[in-house]
Parts: C-alpha cells; sequence; structure tokens
C-alpha cells in the first residue's frame, strides 16, 4: 500500500522535473535567438574592425609608450603584468611577455630605450627588478634585483643610468655584472631619489632629492661631480628642464637658468617671471616617422603619419571612450 508521504514525494519529484524541462526548453530557445539576431547583425553590418581586446577588460591602462626604433612599446595589465609591442597594425600589436601573472602590486615601469635594447622595471615594493627585452619572448630577461624602487632610467650614449632612493647613482650596461652603484650623491634615507636625470650631448647631468645642487657625470666615479650649488632650503622642483645645442637649460625657483657643465658657467638667463613655471618645452613631431600616443583614457594605441592622413587608431587593449589629448605622446 501506498504511503500519503511517499505520493507527495513522487509529485512534488514530478512538477520540479517538468519545471526543469520548461526551463531548459525556454533556455534553447532564448540561446538560440540570440544567436540569429547576431547573424543578421553580422549580416546587415558586416566589418572586420570588432577585436576581441575591444570586448574585454581588464582593469589599468595601458602606460609608458616608449618607441625602440620604429617599434612603440607600451605596458598593460590583461592577465598580468605585461609587455607588448605594436608594427602599427592591429595584427602586429602583439604581447612580448608577460612579466607577472599574479597580484595588483606588481608594476612595470620606466620602459627606456637604450641603443635598441629596452630597459624597464619590475616588481613588488621596496624591492623591483631591472629587466631587458629585445623584443621576442626568449629575449625578455631580468637583469637584476635591485635593494629599492629605482627610477629615472635614462640613456646616456648607451649606458642605462637611475636612481635607487639613498642618494645613489647607479649606472648599467645590460648585464648582472655591469650594473651597480655608481657614487653616494648624498646622505639620504630610502625617498632620497636623485631627479631631472638629462642627457647632454653625452654628459648626465641631474639634481640632488632637494634640488639645491647639480650634478654631472660622464659614467666614471671621479667624472661624476657637483656643478653648482644653489641656495639651501629653496625646495623648488626645476622645470622644463632640457638640452639645446650641448648646453642645459632649466627652471628653478621661477628664474631660467643656463648650465655648460661648470660653476662659471651656470647662470641665470631671465629675471624672475611668476609665469616661467606655466612655460612648457612643447612637443616635436618627425614628419618622416609616425607619431605613436595613448588616447587620454589610456585605452588605445594610436598614431599620426605614414600612409594614412590624420590620427588613426592601431588597436584597443581595453575599452574606452577615445580621447584624443595624447597621452604619452612619442616622437
Amino acid at each position: 500500500m501506498i504511503k500519503v508521504d511517499d505520493l507527495r514525494v513522487s509529485q512534488v519529484r514530478y512538477h520540479m522535473t517538468t519545471h526543469l524541462r520548461r526551463f531548459g526548453i525556454i533556455a534553447m530557445l532564448f540561446s538560440g535567438f540570440l544567436v540569429f539576431i547576431w547573424l543578421i547583425f553580422a549580416l546587415l553590418f558586416p566589418s572586420t574592425d570588432y577585436d576581441f581586446y575591444e570586448f574585454c577588460s581588464y582593469g589599468p591602462s595601458m602606460h609608458d609608450l616608449t618607441m625602440v626604433g620604429d617599434i612603440p612599446y607600451f605596458v598593460t595589465r590583461t592577465v598580468g603584468e605585461e609587455l607588448w609591442k605594436s608594427d602599427g597594425t592591429v595584427d602586429g600589436t602583439v604581447r612580448v611577455k608577460v612579466i607577472s601573472s599574479g597580484g595588483n602590486s606588481v608594476e612595470s615601469s620606466n620602459l627606456t630605450n637604450v641603443q635598441g635594447t629596452l630597459f624597464f622595471i619590475a616588481g613588488t615594493c621596496p624591492k623591483r627588478d631591472l629587466w631587458k627585452s629585445d623584443g621576442t619572448e626568449v629575449g625578455t630577461v631580468r637583469v637584476m634585483t635591485l635593494p629599492n624602487a629605482p627610477t629615472n632610467l635614462t640613456n646616456v650614449h648607451g649606458t642605462l643610468f637611475f636612481t635607487t632612493g639613498f642618494g645613489y647613482l647607479w649606472k648599467s650596461d645590460g648585464s648582472a655584472s655591469g650594473t651597480g652603484s655608481l657614487k653616494k650623491i648624498c646622505s639620504c634615507g630610502p625617498t632620497g631619489y636623485l631627479t631631472d636625470f638629462i642627457d647632454v650631448n653625452g654628459t648626465l647631468f641631474f639634481f640632488t632629492p632637494g634640488h639645491e645642487e647639480l650634478w654631472k657625470s660622464d659614467g666614471s666615479e671621479v667624472g661624476t661631480v657637483r656643478v653648482e650649488y644653489f641656495s639651501a632650503g629653496t625646495n623648488y622642483k626645476p622645470a622644463n628642464v632640457t638640452s639645446v645645442n650641448g648646453t642645459l637649460f632649466f627652471t628653478l625657483a621661477d628664474e631660467k637658468w643656463k648650465s655648460d657643465g661648470t660653476a662659471v658657467g651656470t647662470v641665470r638667463v631671465t629675471v624672475s617671471n611668476p609665469e616661467s613655471n606655466n612655460a612648457n618645452s612643447g612637443t616635436q613631431t618627425n614628419r618622416h616617422q609616425a607619431s605613436y600616443f595613448l588616447s587620454a583614457d589610456g585605452h588605445e594605441l594610436w598614431k599620426i603619419g605614414g600612409t594614412a592622413p590624420g590620427a588613426v587608431r592601431v588597436a584597443t587593449i581595453n575599452p574606452g571612450t577615445p580621447n584624443l589629448n595624447h597621452q604619452g605622446g612619442l616622437r
């Protein structure tokens, strides 16, 4: 004899199975409808502009756009921190190597071209690794793990200069044995970074952390010397630091200065001008080569020049609204 409870359980199971079957049929019909709509849309509006990268969001935007020859390199975060390069086409915009596959704390930055070799910094604070790349996955390797986060990577006639805080000036030839501290410039703490590195006709110029001293270096310890001492305690950050025909120009404390690398040749150019800090050196262009830049939202790689007139979007790595403010513009 069938019990009442068993009958109720059987009825419940029957109703659940019926509902699940109906739901499955409805889901299949809806999926088929979506596929049908997509096919109709594709037939009516054919396009080759759609790209996988345009429909996927991976978080932080592209950054550190840097030219090595005619090839732009940049860093983006998709599955991890990645190094990319482009030949100016969608198909030619490819990933070189995954630098790190995990953790938002891992960052890559300071991309710098040193005579055809790309150098950059990657790792987690407080330590960072110095890397180099020849544009291939196998040729993208770690040079050395550094004791403190470096910055101001600068190429001076094939030698890479940078600072790691604590007032130290470093240099590297791309090998672990050729990477090391060149000289301690000042007695500073971990945030004591040398600033405003610039190549002036084969000589490195830079300022001390407090910006009260101008130094230069020819790559040797004895040739790394102080050029001029400014008023202590001014703490004005140098602006518009540039090289013109072998002479260093900069703005300090609202005054224009120039230097030939000697104390007597480091002099004021103009009188104080409250508006001098608003002046920018301006972006130069090359008529014979394409100029690459990132959109202001950091999601797209663009170029100007080449065979097509005007600005042309090369690829979209992270989706976003185009904004042509030339962030990270390169010549």
